[in-house]
């Protein structure tokens, strides 16, 4: 492997700014791809041998680190484990963001000491054994709020027995359906003490040891699915027992009397917190993402930069030459970026530990699902990640032509992590949901002026003060709306159905809200990042993709804006006309934007992706031949 050399210094380089101190340990992440788990000849075997790579490839990443435990207590090296298993493999990440993140995380910081907990967190450690998260529910679609998994007290045995009352209360669809590894799993179910509910918790359950299932559970394997293959399954409990440290209760107890104590008083703020986890599953969801949308992005550039035309117009021309290409792919380039500085600052606070505050008394209860209220930047960053690699892999794939679809090309896979994510980690629409009810129980944000004299789409300020003005408006549109239908409902107190009543209308305008929340970050922190650069070398390459990816998001809004009379029809033609010369910008200085995204051709995988990418698709096919 290539060692990238000394970072470059201070923080006025965009390289910098882009991975902070994170080169180095990629890069000796990448000696992982010498191992022979880590092959990348495509495999010709069953599904079984393709899962045995992933959980080998997972054993490896694991004890490359020193163990689970220790990915744990350094949350930025684990976030860098994520981001480069991203790139590599997309099972891989999704796995290993379960195993690290989610699990190791919820026993270690949730457990309290004792034999049986102890013994399945020493598994986890060693890598001996896979972690699972079972929350979803096969036919309940508030699980996550109540699920109807129950988990039953027994004081004169102070255990506890976990059942599925229910076919549709199996949990689904974790990857636990190879009977080849160990199993460990967080259970998420109603506790139950002496009949009476007593809130959401998980709990620690060893689903399989080797190939022997636990007694009680009930594991059946799902269908094969092409996107990011696992061994999916749906898992039920009958009796299954589970010893009293299994009860990941945090700050929760059960008297030697057998009285229910529980300091956070409230059923609401006790799932936030047994869902703690969460926050961890979303920064490291939007920390992959926002890597594998750098990896597309990077790959279909190098392709595009080496495939050659063969059309009179302009024989042996690389079809990055041309405009249709440029447009596409480097307002690819231009999201990736900004993705990445968004995901960037909450990794750092997630380093530092700014999101692991317990619920307090005074915050308010999750509504439709628990994402937002156990963080909402960290939540909303997931979505936005998700949407952003949907929307570049998608791109790029079809700029790449019949390369595109092939998964040895890798920008398929990447799409797929996407559309995994809009239900993993939080359901998309759910987190936008709660998240744009809370921003409603906050006042309005102040809505920035738009320059008093000629208007200039080229200054990126424009397009944050515009993404400013349209939060405020709708918020302030969503507020009053809310007020007439409160009022009007006004009386006794309400029944669910009228609080549906009152909030099914507004529910799309709260959608648009925590997007335009999210929109308007993004472009302050793009802002923010561009100007630390005044006076650096590098500043005129991020200024050229900084004014693409300005116009870009006005041109997205332009229509709402001129139905507002925010614009003019005639400043709206400026915003397309602007367009091209931001275009021939980034065109200009686009080496060195590759250069930043920092990816060596070996991490990538993909034959397009390399030097000679036509010998590498030659030798790929040879591989499969032989």
């Amino acid at each position: 492997m290539t060692d990238p050399g000394p970072e470059t210094a201070g923080p006025a380089s965009m390289r910098h700014l882009l991975h902070g101190d994170r080169l180095r340990h990629l890069t000796r992440l990448d000696r992982l791809l010498d191992r022979p788990c880590f092959d990348r000849t495509p495999l010709t075997g069953s599904a079984g041998a393709r899962h045995e790579q992933t959980y080998s490839r997972l054993r490896a990443l694991g004890l490359d680190a020193g163990g689970s435990l220790a990915l744990h207590r350094d949350r930025s090296r684990l976030l860098t484990a994520l981001e480069w298993a991203a790139t590599v493999d997309p099972g891989l990440f999704l796995t290993a963001l379960v195993h690290f993140s989610v699990v190791t995380c919820t026993l270690a910081e949730l457990g309290r000491p004792g034999e049986h907990l102890a013994s399945l967190t020493e598994d986890l450690d060693r890598m001996d054994a896979v972690g699972g998260i079972l929350i979803t529910e096969l036919g309940n679609g508030s699980s996550h709020l109540a699920p109807a998994t129950e988990a039953r007290y027994h004081h004169t045995s102070r255990t506890f027995t976990l059942h599925t009352p229910a076919p549709e209360a199996a949990k689904f669809m974790a990857p636990a359906g190879s009977s080849g590894r160990s199993r460990i799993a967080v259970v998420y179910a109603g506790l139950l003490v002496d009949d009476r509910a007593q809130g959401v918790f998980p709990f620690a359950v060893r689903l399989r040891h080797g190939a022997t299932t636990a007694p009680g559970v009930r594991i059946t394997p799902l269908p094969p699915t092409s996107l990011v293959p696992l061994d999916y399954a749906v898992i039920s409990f009958d009796g299954t027992p589970v010893p009293y440290d299994g009860w990941l209760r945090d700050s929760a107890d059960i008297t030697d009397a057998g009285r229910f104590e529980d300091p956070l008083g409230g059923s609401g703020h006790r799932l936030v917190r047994s869902l703690l986890a969460s926050a961890h599953a979303s920064v490291g969801a939007a920390t992959g993402q926002a890597a594998a949308a750098r990896a597309a992005v990077a790959i279909a550039l190098r392709y595009s930069g080496g495939r050659t035309t063969m059309g009179r117009l302009a024989p042996k021309l690389p079809v990055l030459e041309y405009r249709t290409q440029q447009e596409a792919l480097y307002s690819a380039l231009a999201r990736a970026y900004a993705a990445t500085f968004l995901v960037n600052e909450e990794r750092e606070r997630f380093a530092r530990g700014a999101h692991s505050r317990p619920p307090a008394a005074g915050d308010t209860p999750p509504t439709w699902a628990p994402w937002s209220a156990a963080h909402r930047d960290l939540a909303l960053a997931k979505a936005w990640t998700s949407r952003t690699l949907e929307q570049v892999a998608a791109v790029c794939r079809q700029r790449c032509g019949a390369q595109g679809v092939l998964s040895m090309n890798r920008i398929t896979d990447y799409e797929d992590l996407a559309r995994i994510f809009h239900a993993a980690a939080g359901d998309t629409l759910l987190i936008h949901l709660d998240a744009g009810k809370s921003l409603l129980a906050e006042p309005a944000p102040p809505a920035a002026g738009l320059p008093t004299g000629p208007f200039d789409v080229a200054d990126p300020g424009t397009a944050v003060s515009l993404a400013r003005l349209r939060e405020s408006r709708l918020h302030t549109d969503l507020a009053r709306r809310l007020d007439e239908t409160s009022s009007a409902d006004s009386g006794p107190r309400r029944h669910a159905s009228d609080e549906f009543a009152v909030w099914n209308p507004l529910l799309p305008g709260l959608v648009d809200l925590a997007v335009a929340h999210t929109k308007r970050v993004v472009l302050e922190r793009f802002h923010h990042q561009a100007a630390a650069l005044t006076g650096s070398p590098d500043e005129p390459a991020l200024a050229a993709l900084h004014q693409l990816l300005s116009l870009d998001s006005i041109e997205e809004d332009l229509g709402w804006h001129l139905e507002h009379s925010d614009l003019t029809p005639d400043e709206g033609r400026l915003v397309h006309s602007a367009r091209p010369r931001a275009l021939a910008g980034v065109h200009a200085h686009l080496p060195a934007l590759i250069d930043t995204l920092a990816l060596p051709p070996a991490r990538l995988g993909a034959p397009i992706g390399q030097p000679n990418w036509l010998q590498a698709v030659l030798d790929s096919a040879h591989h499969v031949g032989h």
